[in-house]
């Protein structure tokens, strides 16, 4: 006899096993009886490609912004915070705080930060009479505005990345769901204005 547990994963499992044939079936929509498009397998796989490409490009570029306006803009709003916007008013990591982020030891050695801020290499006496070589950073005045507009904490953070991904989501079942409707209605229209199909000739 089955225990209602063992009849409840089977459930499950059959209910899995039918939702990912739906999904199968609903992203491999048969396209076909198109006078200007012939869809092959590969020229479907191709157009699956690039749809769910697009969509994985503007998900990579929302991380990017969230890493950009999450992890990285803090430092830069404290250097303009601090009015780190000249030689003479640079800070060196420790004074800043970030002398251990490794995040933003890696964005002033990349390219991230290399065009907004500056640094400066300085020297000082240390213990023993060693010479300490450290350095200071900061943002010209002139790229301050540039600073403030790209690292600015309101807009593309996690909240949009959120958006992004769910806008997302819901437009690749809407473009799969009327894929077939939206490819007719562009078929019929290049029939219409085509030189073999124009019935106004």
């Amino acid at each position: 006899m089955s225990t209602p547990i063992f009849v409840a994963a089977n459930r499950l499992e059959i209910m899995w096993a039918e939702f990912l044939a739906w999904l199968d079936a609903f992203f491999n929509p048969e396209l076909e009886g198109y006078v200007n498009f012939d869809f092959g397998g590969s020229t479907l796989v191709n157009l699956r490609v690039i749809i769910f490409g697009i969509f994985i490009g503007v998900l990579v570029a929302s991380v990017y912004m969230v890493y950009i306006k999450s992890v990285i803009g803090p430092f830069v709003r404290k250097l303009l915070a601090e009015e780190c916007l000249s030689e003479e008013n640079a800070k060196t990591l420790e004074e800043l705080g970030y002398a251990k982020n490794f995040f933003v030891r890696m964005a002033l050695r990349g390219s991230i930060l290399r065009s907004t801020v500056i640094h400066v290499p300085c020297e000082e006496e240390g213990e023993g009479g060693n010479e300490r070589t450290f350095v200071r950073y900061y943002i010209p005045e002139p790229k301050r505005y540039v600073a403030e507009m790209r690292f600015r904490n309101r807009g593309s953070g996690v909240p949009t990345l959120l958006f992004v991904l769910i806008v997302g989501t819901i437009c690749i079942f809407l473009i799969f769901g009327f894929l077939p409707q939206i490819l007719r209605l562009v078929d019929n229209t290049i029939s219409i204005f085509s030189v073999e199909g124009n019935t106004l000739k």
